[in-house]
């Protein structure tokens, strides 16, 4: 994986994809691995967190 900075961000994978798309391609085996890997981790962050802070009913 790259060392950029921007590398290390959903956003510059979606664009990848998007590129390759409008190129006429299919979006790179990389890119797909990528946004799995982030959609993986921020599941498990959220499952974490929720855990760990209960959800409270707001009275109305």
């Amino acid at each position: 994986m790259p060392s950029a900075p921007a590398h290390a961000m959903p956003s510059f994978w979606y664009a990848d994809r998007g590129r390759d798309v409008a190129a006429g391609g299919v979006p790179s085996g990389q890119a797909v691995l990528v946004l799995a890997g982030f959609t993986v981790a921020f599941a498990v962050l959220s499952v974490l967190v929720a855990r760990r802070r209960p959800l409270y009913a707001a009275a109305g």
